[in-house]
C-alpha cells in the first residue's frame, strides 16, 4: 500500500507542476519532481490514460507537450516550433478565425491539415452542399456561425447583383471575401474520410502546381528477413496488424490488436532485433505508445536485462514483453 501512496503523490505533484509551468516536456516535468525521466514517462502515460492530461501533436524536438484539459490556449506559445509554412498558416488562420478549404492554396491545405493543434475542421452543410472549412482552436461556435452566415449572404447578395449568373467573373471576383484569401479552384470534400485520403494525393500534386518543390518517389523498403519472423511469430499469436509505422532492417514498429475476454485490444508494437533489452528500449516504447494512447508491446530476441526486468515489473500495465525463442 506504501508504493500506491507514493505513485498517487507522484502524479499529483506532476499535475501541480504543470498546472503552475503550463504545458510542459516530459524531462522538464521529470527534473521538477526529481523523478528519473524512465519514470516520469510512465507516470505520465498512467495520467494520459485517466484523461486527466492530454498530449499536443506538436513536437517540440522529438517530444510532444503535456498540458492539462482547459490549458490548450497556451499551447500557442510554443507555435515558433511550427516550420515556416505551418507558422504561416497559423497566422492567416488566426486573423480571419475560419476558411474555406477549397479557397486556399495547396500548401495552406497542407499546412493547416499538420497542425491539429491549432486547426480543428468542420462539415459544413451549405445550401446542400457538405463543404470543410478550418477553425482557429480558439473561435467558439457563435463567432463561426456568424461568420459563415454572413459570408453565405453576401454571396447570395453578389448572385441577385449580378443578375443569378451563378459562375460569372463578377460573382467569381466579389467571392474574395474575409473567407477566401487566395483564389483556388473549387472542389467538393464531402467527408472527412475523404479528406484523409486525398491528403497524399494532393501533397504530390503540389510539386506539379509549383507549390512545393519536387521530390522524388520514395521506392517501398524491401521486407527484411526480421520483419518476416516478427510477422508470422504475430500471426502464430493471433496479433492482428493494424498499421505497419516503421519497418527497418532490424526494427519493426506497428498497431497491432487481438481479442481478448473484454473486446479488442490494441497494442503500440515496438519490435528490435537486440541481443539484450535496456530500460531505455522499454522507456522509449512507452513514449511512443502514449502518443496513440494505447498501452506498449515489445518483441525481440533478446532478453531484458536487470534494469530491464525491474522496469517491466514496475510498469506491467504499461508495457508488455514477450521474448521470440
Amino acid at each position: 500500500m506504501p508504493d500506491l501512496v507514493k505513485l498517487n503523490q507522484t502524479k499529483e505533484d506532476i499535475l501541480s507542476t504543470i498546472r503552475l509551468k503550463g504545458p510542459s516536456l516530459p524531462i522538464q516535468i521529470a527534473k521538477a519532481i526529481s523523478v528519473d525521466p524512465l519514470f516520469a514517462a510512465a507516470y505520465l502515460s498512467e495520467l494520459l490514460s485517466e484523461k486527466r492530461l492530454k498530449i499536443s501533436n506538436m513536437k517540440v524536438g522529438s517530444s510532444p507537450l503535456y498540458y492539462i484539459p482547459g490549458q490548450e490556449p497556451l499551447l500557442e506559445n510554443f507555435s515558433q516550433h511550427l516550420n515556416n509554412r505551418e507558422k504561416e498558416a497559423l497566422i492567416l488562420l488566426r486573423e480571419k478565425k475560419i476558411l474555406e478549404d477549397t479557397n486556399i492554396t495547396p500548401i495552406n491545405r497542407v499546412a493547416l491539415r499538420a497542425i491539429k493543434d491549432f486547426a480543428i475542421p468542420l462539415n459544413i452543410n451549405l445550401n446542400g452542399q457538405t463543404k470543410l472549412f478550418w477553425k482557429h482552436f480558439q473561435t467558439n461556435d457563435e463567432e463561426i456561425k456568424s461568420l459563415i452566415t454572413s459570408s453565405s449572404n453576401a454571396l447570395r447578395q453578389d448572385d441577385r447583383a449580378s443578375g443569378g449568373r451563378v459562375g460569372s467573373s463578377s460573382t467569381a471576383e466579389k467571392k474574395e471575401s474575409a473567407l477566401k484569401p487566395t483564389p483556388q479552384p473549387k472542389k467538393t470534400i464531402t467527408t472527412q474520410a475523404q479528406i484523409t485520403s486525398n491528403n497524399a494525393s494532393e501533397t504530390n500534386a503540389l510539386g506539379r502546381a509549383g507549390g512545393l518543390p519536387n521530390k522524388p518517389i520514395k521506392k517501398p523498403v524491401p521486407e527484411s528477413e526480421f520483419s518476416r519472423v516478427i510477422k508470422s511469430y504475430l500471426q502464430g499469436k493471433d496479433l492482428e496488424i493494424l498499421e505497419i509505422i516503421s519497418e527497418k532492417k532490424r526494427e519493426l514498429e506497428a498497431k497491432v490488436s487481438t481479442n481478448t475476454l473484454f473486446g479488442k485490444q490494441s497494442f503500440y508494437l515496438s519490435a528490435k532485433d537486440k541481443k539484450s533489452i535496456n530500460d531505455n528500449d522499454l522507456s522509449l516504447a512507452i513514449q511512443k505508445a502514449q502518443t496513440e494512447k494505447m498501452p506498449a508491446l515489445l518483441i525481440s530476441p533478446g532478453k531484458p536485462n536487470k534494469k530491464a526486468q525491474e522496469y517491466l515489473e514496475e510498469w506491467d500495465n504499461l508495457v508488455k514483453f514477450e521474448q521470440i525463442k
